[in-house]
């Protein structure tokens, strides 16, 4: 694609960012609604101070429930709920193959919780009925 197509639309897309941050901010307040009733996860933060842009909304399951982002995928998955696995430290990478084994002890909280974290559906699209449906197969597969 020539750099000056791509140019207008990113800058089309800067010129709506306040509405597109809107709707991810509203997706996450949904998401944090919707399962403030189930113990040991953790959801974006917010930190005092700050305004988290949303991009995606991510969910870290407690030592508790026992569940890996491999697992809580292939879950949702028979729900017909499609998630994503949480970020990986970039050490852990195949690009970098000798960098693990040096850095994971000097990051253990990245390292942990990129083990039981995963990243939700968060299309602009996304229906409060959907988000509904999400926040419904994630309660099953911690009951399960």
């Amino acid at each position: 694609m020539p750099f000056n197509i791509q140019a207008a639309l990113g800058y089309a897309q800067f010129q709506r960012v306040d509405e597109l941050v809107g709707k991810k901010r509203e997706q996450l307040r949904m998401y944090k609604e919707r399962l403030s009733d189930v113990d040991d996860i953790e959801l974006n933060p917010e930190p005092e101070g700050g305004i988290n842009g949303a991009w995606i909304t991510a969910v870290v399951f407690g030592k508790s429930h026992n569940l890996t982002k491999h697992d809580a995928i292939e879950k949702l998955a028979k729900f017909g709920i499609p998630a994503r696995p949480f970020f990986y430290p970039l050490s852990s990478l195949p690009a970098f193959p000798d960098c693990q084994e040096k850095y994971e002890p000097l990051n253990p909280v990245a390292y942990d919780i990129s083990v039981r974290g995963i990243n939700l559906p968060g299309a602009a699209n996304l229906t409060e009925e959907q988000i509904d449906r999400i926040c419904d197969g994630i309660k099953a597969i911690l009951n399960d």
